[in-house]
């Protein structure tokens, strides 16, 4: 149904030589607006990463982006002890990171794990943050698309800050539906019991960073620190790229 490993290699490896190739005749050009002029990073003009907005409005009682005035964390039943939603939602912000998860432009990734760092790396260093982990994929969905997004941007902030990394804290126990096309409360359904955290890790009085792509309804960050909080976890924080 999903096709065999040996299929999955073949298909990823001809992509990667067809894009070399491509880039040898055609020079690199912006993510975003396909301009190839003044890259940053060989992968977005100056004038798309201008466009680019961080949130600056933090919530006084618990330090999470506020999102239209309010705070997802004090205002709700949330699973997580902070929010940070680091970029404001804009075409840019979009654009980028559709091209980093459906054309496995995996290097966009590692540049918004730089730039999310540059931008709360104030309150990631004073935190002394025991563990950085991503949302997990189902080993099925992994196997199709080739990578996890929020692992190669928590491995970059990772990097940066110096928070160790744990890859595979987490496990996806039950394949579901992409997210995409539900309501809050059918994608609440869709992710309950969907996580368990690996038993090779104590997570006991540990303060976790659990990093996705994009915060929408909250459902799968709910799931996911529920799972946490249920291990007794000392704190857990939501980190995305931007809230829908």
């Amino acid at each position: 149904m999903f096709g065999t490993d040996k299929t999955i290699k073949i298909i990823r490896n001809l992509k990667k030589e067809i894009s070399s190739v491509f880039n040898i005749f055609f020079p690199a050009t912006c993510v975003v607006c396909n301009n190839n002029s003044e890259l940053i990073d060989n992968l977005i003009c100056r004038n798309c990463l201008g466009k680019i907005e961080s949130c600056k409005d933090f919530c006084s009682d618990c330090g999470s982006v506020l999102h239209e005035g309010k705070c997802s964390v004090c205002e709700t039943e949330a699973e997580f002890d902070q929010l940070f939603a680091v970029l404001k939602i804009n075409e840019t912000a979009r654009s980028l990171i559709h091209e980093f998860k459906y054309r496995e432009y995996k290097y966009i990734g590692e540049f918004l794990g730089k730039l999310i760092f540059e931008l709360i790396k104030d309150r990631l260093i004073h935190e002394k943050f025991d563990i950085i982990a991503p949302v997990p994929l189902h080993k099925v969905k992994k196997r199709i698309r080739g990578f996890n997004q929020s692992e190669i941007i928590a491995k970059a902030i990772s990097r940066y800050s110096g928070i160790p990394l744990i890859a595979d804290l987490l496990k996806r126990t039950v394949y579901t539906d992409t997210q995409t096309k539900l309501s809050k409360e059918e994608r609440k359904l869709n992710v309950s019991e969907a996580f368990t955290v690996n038993k090779k890790y104590d997570v006991k009085d540990k303060k976790i960073i659990i990093v996705d792509d994009v915060f929408t309804t909250g459902s799968t960050m709910n799931a996911v620190c529920g799972t946490l909080k249920r291990q007794n976890v000392k704190k857990s924080v939501a980190l995305t790229i931007v809230r829908a």
